[in-house]
Formats: structure tokens, sequence, C-alpha cells
């Protein structure tokens, strides 16, 4: 995948993850995540899929990663991009940190695993 297909990777994710709300819940589909607000559909698809609040911390880990390895390679890169997809890139990283604490009340027992996350994600700034 070439940079510039990575960076509207992230930008799409965090659009789709940008609106959630304390007690929505996340889920892994073709590539990408989503997230559920509290139903009785909720419940049944995270039992039915087998999808855990481990699995979430998985998968915003390895969008974090994905995330810090994008900005490293467009801090590489920068000259041969567009500007403009540089911009909407860099204004992510404030929805992300927005996600992230969302999940602090969704999840309070597991603060430190999203604490971890945050200091993560902020030493990549």
């Amino acid at each position: 995948m070439d940079i510039k297909a990575k960076i509207h990777n992230i930008i799409e994710q965090v659009i789709i993850l940008k609106d959630i709300k304390r007690d929505d819940k996340i889920y892994y589909y073709d590539n990408m995540m989503y997230y559920h607000s509290p139903s009785t559909y909720q419940t049944i698809y995270r039992t039915v899929t087998g999808e855990t609040r481990e699995y979430t911390f998985k998968y915003l880990e390895q969008f974090i990663s994905t995330y810090i390895n994008t900005k490293q390679l467009i801090n590489k890169n920068y000259k041969i991009l567009d500007p403009t997809l540089i911009e909407k890139f860099n204004k992510t990283k404030y929805l992300i940190i927005h996600i992230l604490n969302v999940l602090k009340e969704t999840y309070p027992h597991n603060n430190s695993e999203i604490d971890n996350l945050l200091i993560f994600f902020s030493g990549s700034l």
C-alpha cells in the first residue's frame, strides 16, 4: 500500500469513529473499526462474533501503530505529498485523542490500558 493510500485509510477510519459516544462498542470488519451504540443488537453481535474489549484494545493499538508509522513516512516524504492531504492527516490527531477519551468513559475499569494508548499516541506527535 502506498503512502497516500495509508493516509486516506487513517482519515477514513477516524471519520468512521469520530462520533463515538460513551458505551458505544468498537468492532472490526473488513479492515476497519466501526461501532455499535448500546442495544440488544450490540450485545448479540458481540456475543456471536466473539468481540471483546481486549480485541478493541488490540485494534486500537494496531491503528495507533499504523498512524505512527504513516506519520514517520510523511515526515520523510513531505516534499512529494499534497500539503492538503498532510493537513487533513494532521487534524486526525485531535479526533483520535477524543475517541480514546470517550473510550475511557466506556471502559472505566480499563483506564490504565487506554492511558497507555494515549501516552503511546501522544509520544508520537
